[in-house]
């Protein structure tokens, strides 16, 4: 672990690798081998510092060498562990239980209260992971995290704003259809619109309520959270 010297050719022998995923806003990724992902980017900024590739740990791919450009040293990219789970981009899998996933997500918690002083920018949907084969939430793209005090408060609320939003747009889209427009869900679904953090075990819980109470549902996975009379 640590800094790495490449050239042109380094760079150019890295991208003839298979490519993870698509290529995003900063750069693309490649595989080095199974368990190794390289991240090369598009432009070599002046200021960009890649922190924290002295941490290891099994569910956020932190940085492990930072390849730094010969001619000019600057930060051409960086390896990290391979990461396996699924986004959800367009909602959580029908067939996550609800249990599982609120397990995993204080799991997850648990972690970021580990790292309170590191800020974890560009935390969104695009960069959380879900591995249903280990019921656990995995972060990526953790280049741009830089040291902060105690901002494990403001990463928390990112991480509900993401996976609240998830529910309510794809899992749970039928609460902003609902006649009643004065209950605790409708109430916690305006709040979510309005851009406010919203905690995500608050929703699944006032979710699970509102279906059992309303439409005799006990929601066991997440296809439960749409009663029928909403789906088509």
């Amino acid at each position: 672990m640590g800094k790495v010297l490449v050239d042109f050719q380094d760079i150019e022998n890295y991208k003839k690798g298979n490519k993870c995923g698509r290529p995003g806003i900063e750069g693309a990724c490649y595989f080095l081998d199974k368990e190794t992902l390289v991240k090369i980017y598009h432009v070599f900024y002046k200021n960009r510092i890649t922190h924290f590739s002295d941490i290891i740990d099994s569910d956020i791919a932190f940085p492990i060498d930072i390849l730094l450009y010969e001619d000019t040293n600057l930060e051409a990219g960086y390896t990290m562990k391979y990461l396996q789970g699924e986004k959800f981009l367009c909602g959580f899998s029908d067939k996550i239980l609800i249990s599982d996933l609120k397990k995993a997500y204080l799991d997850l918690k648990k972690k970021i209260e580990l790292y309170r002083d590191i800020y974890m920018q560009d935390m969104s949907l695009v960069n959380i992971m879900y591995s249903k084969t280990e019921n656990k939430f995995k972060l990526i793209d953790t280049d741009q995290w830089y040291t902060c005090y105690n901002s494990n408060i403001e990463n928390l609320k990112q991480l509900d704003l993401c996976l609240s939003y998830a529910i309510f747009k794809y899992n749970a889209s039928w609460v902003s259809l609902s006649d009643d427009k004065s209950d605790q869900l409708f109430d916690l679904y305006k709040w979510h619109k309005l851009g406010h953090t919203t905690p995500f075990l608050e929703v699944l819980e006032v979710l699970e309520k509102e279906l059992n109470e309303k439409y005799g549902v006990k929601a066991k996975n997440i296809a439960d959270l749409t009663p029928k009379i909403y789906k088509i």
